[in-house]
């Protein structure tokens, strides 16, 4: 179940909804093997719109979410987050998002170094939404 509630008053909800989406995420599928995760997903999320995402175990939610943060590709369909296509632009992506995992964990692939000081850097992204 996708649940969205914009928090804005009446005065701003028409600039609201010709906002440019921050995520938007059109037919989206994903197949593990013979099992499908994300069957033709779709939505749009707005600035200034609280998102929820919700639904039993199996139902696609990490899937959906490892895909809108870059860490896999979908089978087929298209996610943009802040103008940046997830598959196509993953690079891109990256170092203007932030995510914080359920369990802990650290990348052994980075030094001490590049794990104290790892930062967005400002960009690309941002402009798409301009």
């Amino acid at each position: 179940m996708v649940t969205k509630f914009a928090a804005l008053d009446d005065t701003e909800a028409a600039d609201h909804a010709s906002a440019k989406a921050v995520i938007s995420v059109q037919n989206l599928v994903h197949r593990y093997e013979n099992r499908t995760a994300l069957n033709g997903v779709s939505f749009d999320v707005r600035p200034a719109e609280l998102f929820g995402l919700l639904g039993p175990n199996g139902s696609g939610k990490t899937t959906l979410f490892r895909i809108l943060s870059t860490l896999m590709i979908p089978s087929s369909g298209r996610a943009l987050v802040m103008g940046c296509d997830t598959a196509k632009d993953p690079s891109t992506l990256r170092r203007q998002i932030g995510v914080v995992f359920q369990a802990q964990s650290v990348d052994p692939k980075l030094t001490a170094y590049e794990k104290s000081v790892s930062k967005p850097s400002p960009g690309a992204c941002s402009a798409a939404l301009n």
